[in-house]
């Protein structure tokens, strides 16, 4: 049996998955560029697809390790009779184009829990604290629940202080079905007129199936440069006790389109700005 199902590579040829094209674009993805540089340093100086030692010992992690054996499987299986100096050159390119990719957008993940050797611990709650310090114009933040956790408060505090627009879009107790005993809004009562609460009517919900929908969304979105998608409630168990995962998306075109069509369900009237009082 074959490899599985060709697609077409970056130089338009089918790229098959188990190809030397597509393990080093995968690397390139993978290892920082300074690690992808000492892989490319050593592949130059390699005498064929056998010759991985020096590889192996370059770099004691495991990401580097199994991108080692990811270039060297293939390029035995797929070109064994490339040199060395091509391999290094492929990944070189590679690299080069990955960093101006990363450079428009970078995407982090975000993790609260238990931590392994492939993801460390990022608390939710400081990388909301980080999303919130970077807002100038806007900042809008949705969650489902709410309550009190003063490092969001005062960060929030600050951002007014600034003159950054702040709008929250919270879920509402008598739209959730049961599920809050108060209104989400009231966890930042003590900003007052500070900022600005959004809800999705109950009346302009439409659930598939005839269900009641919620508003059960996560997330915050400062300008349109710095963006966080998370699982995360604005909750102390939710920001710092729960596992929770999210992304961290900086820049490029997803943060743009987030804020904007956040903005167009505001303007369009599916939010709906409520009184501050």
């Amino acid at each position: 049996m074959g490899d599985g199902p060709a697609v077409t590579g970056s130089s338009g040829r089918p790229s098959h998955p188990g190809s030397l094209e597509t393990a080093v674009a995968a690397v390139a993805a993978e290892l920082p560029p300074v690690h992808a540089a000492r892989l490319a340093h050593l592949l130059a100086a390699s005498t064929g697809p056998h010759d991985r030692s020096d590889c192996l010992a370059a770099v004691p992690t495991l990401v580097f390790v199994g991108a080692v054996d990811q270039i060297f499987e293939a390029w035995a299986r797929d070109q064994p009779d490339f040199s060395g100096a091509a391999v290094a050159l492929a990944l070189r390119s590679a690299s080069s184009a990955t960093a101006r990719e990363r450079d428009l957008q970078r995407i982090e993940l975000v993790w609260t829990g238990p931590t392994t050797a492939w993801v460390p611990v990022r608390q939710t709650s400081a990388v909301l604290v980080e999303v919130i310090n970077a807002a100038r114009r806007r900042l809008t933040i949705l969650s489902f629940a709410a309550y009190r956790v003063d490092s969001v408060l005062s960060a929030l505090q600050a951002a007014a202080d600034r003159s950054v627009d702040l709008r929250l879009v919270l879920e509402t107790e008598a739209d959730s079905a049961g599920a809050l005993t108060v209104d989400a809004r009231h966890a930042f009562s003590a900003l007052g007129d500070k900022v600005q609460f959004w809800v999705w009517p109950g009346e302009s919900r439409v659930a598939a199936g005839g269900g009641h929908a919620v508003l059960h969304a996560k997330a915050a979105v400062a300008d349109e440069d710095l963006a966080l998608v998370s699982s995360a409630n604005l909750t102390g168990r939710g920001l710092d006790g729960n596992v929770e995962l999210g992304l961290l998306v900086r820049g490029g075109p997803v943060v743009t389109q987030l804020a904007r069509h956040l903005q167009s369900l505001m303007s369009s009237g599916v939010f709906v700005a409520v009184d501050r009082g």
